[in-house]
């Protein structure tokens, strides 16, 4: 590890410690009116899902079982509507987890990621929202959201983390330990070789690449950066 990269985990190591433990947020008004940016980002994420032909494939199955769905690292858990609409509009029911490592980091109006969870959490029909260590997650799962992981350090820096979190591949472990028979585990990445790297580690573990899929922001997209996707089995 180079003096910079140990410095910079040095400081996001001591942010992390605080806001970990300063943990006092602001509960927002359920019937709060979304921002535009926030409705474009979920229509965004709904288009990226309905690529995928193989989460089609669960329409297959008896319409009174719930599918257990993890989002991971799923930061203020915004993409928990949108799981939750996809299947509905399927006749299907879903129960969705939203796990995050770094749950209090602070918006600008000094609402937590937590905060907006439990906001995000109450437009599903059945979701929560966790502030822990997916690695301490032992729930097994239908289908796990993996949207952005952490594959190269630089990045993990970059969103104030320090290198003490960084542990890919044993999150991808876990995520093959975690998926039932039938299951896929859905990756996206913002880069070819973020991409790369998270195939790479999906395979290493066992885990089979069924499907690509790939998202394009055009000049309004709330999202700045492509979204390159896999779905594992």
């Amino acid at each position: 590890m180079g003096l910079l990269e140990h410095l910079v985990s040095l400081r996001n190591s001591l942010d992390f410690t605080i806001r970990s433990r300063v943990r006092i947020g602001r509960p927002l008004d359920t019937q709060r009116k979304m921002y535009e940016s926030e409705v474009r980002l979920q229509r965004e994420l709904e288009e990226f899902l309905a690529a995928f032909s193989g989460l089609r494939d669960f329409e297959l199955r008896p319409k009174h079982l719930v599918l257990n769905v993890l989002d991971v690292g799923c930061r203020n858990f915004i993409l928990g509507p949108v799981i939750d609409r996809f299947f509905q509009k399927k006749g299907m029911l879903v129960s969705i987890d939203g796990i995050e490592i770094d749950a209090f980091r602070r918006f600008t109006d000094l609402r937590t990621r937590a905060d907006y969870g439990e906001y995000f959490a109450q437009q599903c029909r059945s979701a929560r929202f966790h502030a822990q260590d997916f690695l301490q997650w032992k729930q097994p799962a239908d289908i796990i959201f993996l949207l952005n992981p952490f594959v190269e350090k630089e990045q993990l820096l970059a969103w104030g983390l320090p290198l003490s979190t960084f542990k890919p591949e044993k999150i991808f472990s876990h995520c093959r330990e975690l998926l039932r028979a039938d299951a896929c585990l859905v990756v996206s990445c913002p880069s070819e070789s973020e991409f790369a790297a998270a195939n790479y580690l999906a395979e290493k573990v066992g885990l089979r690449l069924v499907e690509v899929q790939s998202w394009s922001p055009d000049k309004s997209a709330a999202q700045k950066q492509p979204r390159f996707g896999a779905l594992f089995r």
